[in-house]
């Protein structure tokens, strides 16, 4: 298995980042070893694979097995989209090119959704997102479901946050907490419109 291809798999089966120096830890390797791995996308070896999956506690194969899923699937990328974790970015652009992206990735997937993959850019999501991670976004999500990570415009920009509803409100929550919960009140509602639903996340070390 590849290099980009554990650290993703193992990111989103323990839902945080892993860096190359607790990966040297885990393995009992060198810092220039996982470098170079990184470098060339190679493979692990089976030894090494059983050695994350027993320290972590998952098993990276079974992750796409269980998942009842095979290869990878070509998704719309656009390129020049970035989702603001802070203070906002452009809306979308027409431009997009095709992305193969694990269907074991993808939480909850199912075939007869629509799913696209844009960049982000920013800090205030972090360490959940990290500037330049790739999302997969779930289009035409059926409603905001509480503390669900949504892509959406506001006021011609696009965000990436945290959503919640509360009466006649829907208060824009941050994972950094430097910054302050946002609440948008009564009309201005009207101003938030769901791109999607944050369903992937994927961290291309070589980016």
């Amino acid at each position: 298995m590849q290099y980009t291809s554990v650290i993703q798999r193992l990111q989103n089966l323990i839902n945080r980042e892993i860096s190359q120096a607790e990966l040297c830890r885990v393995l009992g390797a060198k810092q220039s070893t996982i470098s170079n791995r990184q470098l060339r996308n190679s493979n692990f070896n089976e030894n090494e694979i059983e050695i994350i999956n027993k320290h972590y506690g998952i098993d990276l194969y079974s992750n796409i097995t269980n998942c009842n899923l095979s290869d990878d699937i070509l998704l719309d990328y656009f390129p020049e989209v970035y989702a603001s974790c802070g203070t906002g970015a452009e809306p979308f652009s027409t431009r997009s090119e095709k992305m193969n992206v694990s269907k074991a990735l993808i939480k909850g997937y199912d075939a007869s959704k629509k799913y696209n993959v844009i960049n982000t850019t920013s800090d205030s999501m972090m360490p959940e997102i990290c500037p330049r991670d790739f999302l997969v976004i779930e289009t035409e999500p059926e409603s905001i479901k509480d503390n669900h990570i949504y892509v959406f415009t506001y006021e011609n920009e696009i965000y990436c946050k945290y959503l919640c509803r509360n009466l006649k409100e829907i208060i824009v929550r941050s994972e950094n907490k430097q910054y302050n919960d946002v609440y948008i009140i009564g009309e201005e509602r009207q101003k938030l419109k769901v791109i999607g639903e944050v369903v992937a996340i994927i961290r291309d070390y070589t980016r």
